[in-house]
Parts: structure tokens; sequence; C-alpha cells
């Protein structure tokens, strides 16, 4: 894939804690019954969407009339029910996110040893799935 990169032995790997909203989705979100404004969701694209949705929460702060303001992710109190849904109470929501981490964790550790993964890996996708799934 990295053809300039050949003969490079990589010996070091990034990896921490990622966090998401709900469904995955993006929202510049305010509720102005309560004073509270919030943007967030972005995963993985948060130095572009970060710019965008401060704009995006600054038009809709001004009550500014902008295609920003119309856009999916601009959400005011009378539309959060179609895009944000609460976490459940912990401990569910912490031992969910839990158990699709040691999934992950216990993949990653299968594969520093080179070892075939054989059933694990289709046994570890279906349980990631199925704790993604109470998540969603």
């Amino acid at each position: 894939m990295f053809p300039a990169l050949e003969g490079v032995k990589i010996t070091h790997g990034w990896g921490g804690s990622l966090g998401l909203s709900r469904r995955f989705r993006p929202h510049a979100l305010i509720d102005r019954a309560s004073g509270l404004a919030t943007a967030g969701g972005y995963a993985g694209e948060g130095v572009a969407a970060s710019h965008l949705f401060a704009r995006t929460l600054a038009d809709m702060l001004l009550e500014r009339d902008t295609a920003r303001t119309h856009a999916p992710w601009a959400m005011d109190g009378t539309h959060l029910s179609r895009g944000l849904k609460r976490w459940e109470p912990e401990p569910f929501r912490w031992l969910g996110a839990g158990l699709i981490t040691l999934s992950y964790a216990s993949e990653e550790a299968l594969l520093q040893r080179r070892r075939s993964l054989g059933i694990v890996r289709p046994a570890l996708r279906r349980l990631n799935d199925a704790f993604a799934s109470l998540i969603e």
C-alpha cells in the first residue's frame, strides 16, 4: 500500500478512547427552554466539523436563517426527538461500552500473537455487533 515504506519496521501504534454520540449522529443542538447549546458526535471529522458546527451554533444562537441552520445536524428544542436518544443509565452504558472495547482488545491481542483467528474472529464480531445493537 505504501511502497516508500518498504522495509520500514512499524514498532508502535496509537489507540485510545473514542467518544461517540448515540446513533453516531453529529449534532449542533440548542434548547432555548433550558438555555443550553452543544455540538458533538463528529467522530473522525473533529477538526473540520467542530468549526462548521460552531458556526452553525452561532447562527442558531443569533437566530439567523442560514443554510447551516437548516442542515440535518442543526437541531433546536422542537427537533430533539428526531435526532438524539438518551443513553442507558449507568452502569448499563458503561458495561456495554466496556464489553465492546474488550472484544476489540481481544481481537487485537490475537492478531499481535499472529495466531489464526479461525472461529474466534466471527465470534468476536457477533459479540461486538450484539453489544453495539444495545446502544443504537
